[in-house]
């Protein structure tokens, strides 16, 4: 039996839809679309696709592609993102006084360089909060690719002026 909660089916539910174990959709264009999981609500009229394309503009395409096969019915496509890199940011590397802590952030770069090796080194360094960060990336199922382009993605889009000015807690704010 698989350890990992069903996450799918209960995301499903929560939108009033029944969860379908197919992993895959064809278009109108004839191309076929992989997917985490396809949920149906017959009384709604919604198709809901869960994608694990890391460009959204991929999924929107393919939302469009879907759709075109099933023009009475409402096609929705969502795109998960396990981690929110400016929330474990805040979690993990602040300071008290609400600072980014960046020679704790160098030092955390210095052990992933190490690979698996570095595991429990890794584990010590992050401390319980570890869990609460990458457990939703292994529920979540998604490749890992996804969660990496999410990643940098994210980073591209931090104030990176504001964190060498100094003003680490703006930075990590949305613009």
């Amino acid at each position: 039996m698989d350890d990992k909660p069903p996450i799918w089916e209960s995301f499903s539910k929560a939108l009033g839809a029944e969860y379908r174990p197919a992993k895959e959709i064809q278009g109108a264009s004839g191309l076929t679309h992989e997917v985490q999981a396809i949920a149906v609500d017959d009384k709604g009229n919604r198709v809901i696709l869960i994608s694990s394309d890391p460009n959204p503009r991929t999924a929107a395409l393919m939302r469009i592609d879907v759709q075109a096969t099933m023009p009475d019915a409402k096609v929705l496509v969502a795109r998960p993102l396990a981690v929110d890199l400016a929330f474990a940011a805040r979690f993990m590397f602040n300071t008290e006084t609400g600072e980014l802590d960046l020679p704790k952030v160098m030092q955390i770069g210095a052990v992933m360089a190490k690979g698996d090796a570095a595991q429990d080194e890794m584990k010590e360094l992050l401390g319980p909060g570890m869990n609460s960060i990458f457990g939703p990336i292994q529920q979540s199922d998604l490749p890992i690719k996804t969660h990496f382009l999410n990643a940098v993605e994210q980073a591209a889009s931090l104030d990176w002026r504001a964190i060498f000015e100094g003003k680490h807690g703006a930075a990590l704010d949305r613009p």
